[in-house]
């Protein structure tokens, strides 16, 4: 019995032993902590390290998520604005450039996807290739840069707020830049001037805002025909009096040229001047408008022709003809190209047998200028007003009224009428009157509505038309 009592006694732990235990190890570990100030500093750094990890390993993460949508962004962007903006909708190479996009998608959803990265460079490559394959440059007042063609000619628009790019399309050899501009408050788009310097004279008695230059005389087709018809009494040696008709024939010559001032059919227009430099219309300056740029690129193409042909050949009316246009009646450029077509015609038939073509060409070219008030204002108000110049002098110079001639000899007509029929002196008569009273038809209808209003009557109901 004793034994066994030991024994559990021995077996059995008190309570208050493991407690002594417990508070003796704490305190040991109290002790050493409180007493160790080298590990609780390493324990702090340790801990400060592994927080530092965590967040700059999230750091990283966000930085690679943003830099990789940053990177799609741009991507995108830039395939958005090249097939939308830049390319032209329905070109060669705009397909091409779709054929070329659906290629880099095919390598990126294949093994070959980091051969999608050079692809795309080269899909990139095509904006610098298209431009410097252009033949015209507009420098815009638009923030924009576009590709486009018309009537095989690639041009490039790009805002004049890039000087850079105008530096580049001025070092470019055979090819033109057409820089939008303002004249007097209008907006124009200015060609290169023709290679004639100016002239500025300093004298004070004559002073002039702007400088001249002297510029050619341009060679131009004409035809000519004419019948002269004389009719009267005249004397025979014998002293008999005789009646006498007497006619003469003016058969028009392919070979005749005349040389007219250039500024007869491209007058310096003094409401745009550039650089102190009066600009010749049509010429030197067309209009400007942002939404039809094909219109301009066409109008600059038949401008450089005529280029080509001054002052050296001769301008004949076939190639006149070939300068018009073929769009809409109410493009600005058209109206332009089409007066001058016209005007063209107007000197190229001279004679008395053309009076009556020159009659109708004159009201034609009032018809245009009638039409497009808009367009023939400001800068390219010149045309119709050296229009209005030359048959104002012609109306009073060709009409004459016909009479007895005085006896002068024997041998000379007692009685002669004139040497020019009637037709030329009624078509010459139709002509000027004609072509003024067209001018002059825009203020007298203005006129005459302002007084049906008064009068309580609608303008459009009764039309005023001039003889």
């Amino acid at each position: 019995m004793y034994r066994s009592k030991s024994i559990a006694q021995t077996t059995q732990p008190s309570k208050d032993v493991h407690f002594e235990d417990t508070t003796f190890t704490i305190a040991k570990g109290v002790y050493l902590l409180s007493g160790n100030q080298y590990f609780l500093r390493r324990i702090i750094r340790w801990s400060r390290d592994a927080g530092d990890r965590l967040v700059n390993a999230t750091r990283d993460d966000l930085k690679r998520t943003f830099a990789l949508s940053t990177f799609t962004t741009i991507i995108t962007g830039l395939i958005v604005w090249l097939f939308r903006d830049y390319l032209e909708p329905g070109s060669f190479i705009f397909f091409r450039a779709i054929g070329w996009l659906v290629f880099i998608l095919v390598l990126i959803w294949s093994r070959f996807r980091l051969w999608a990265i050079p692809a795309f460079f080269a899909l990139i490559a095509i904006i610098p290739s298209t431009f410097f394959s252009a033949s015209y440059y507009i420098a815009s007042d638009q923030f924009r840069l576009r590709y486009r063609s018309v009537e095989g000619v690639r041009y490039v628009e790009f805002p004049a707020r890039a000087p850079f790019l105008s530096w580049l399309a001025r070092r470019r050899q055979n090819t033109e830049l057409v820089e939008v501009t303002s004249c007097n408050g209008q907006t124009v788009a200015k060609l290169r001037l023709l290679p004639y310097a100016p002239i500025r004279i300093e004298r004070d008695s004559l002073y002039s805002p702007f400088t001249f230059r002297r510029l050619p005389s341009l060679r131009l087709e004409r035809l000519n025909s004419s019948i002269n018809v004389a009719s009267g009494s005249v004397y025979e040696p014998d002293g008999k009096k005789k009646s006498s008709v007497s006619m003469e024939f003016g058969l028009p010559s392919s070979d005749s040229t005349a040389v007219v001032p250039v500024t007869l059919f491209f007058p310096r227009s003094t409401k745009c001047i550039v650089n102190d430099v009066a600009l010749l219309p049509i010429l030197e300056v067309l209009p400007w408008d942002p939404n039809n740029t094909n219109s301009l690129i066409e109008a600059a193409v038949r401008s450089d022709r005529l280029r080509k042909l001054y002052p050296d050949k001769v301008l004949s009316l076939e190639q006149a003809r070939d300068l018009q246009m073929n769009v809409a009646d109410s493009d600005s450029n058209k109206a332009l190209f089409d007066f001058l077509f016209y005007s063209i015609a107007y000197h190229t038939f001279s004679g008395n047998v053309f009076s009556e073509a020159r009659a109708k060409i004159g009201n034609k070219l009032c018809a245009i200028a009638d039409s497009h008030a808009d367009v023939f204002s400001g800068a390219f108000a010149a045309l119709p007003e050296q229009f209005l110049n030359l048959i104002v002098p012609a109306l009073f110079r060709d009409f004459r009224f016909g009479g007895k001639m005085p006896r002068a000899g024997r041998h000379r007509p007692a009685k002669q009428r004139m040497s020019v029929p009637s037709l030329r002196y009624n078509a010459a008569i139709i002509c000027s009157s004609g072509a003024i009273a067209c001018f002059l038809r825009r203020e007298i209808r203005g006129r005459r509505s302002d007084e049906r209003r008064k009068n309580g009557r609608n303008s459009n109901t009764e039309p005023y038309e001039l003889p």
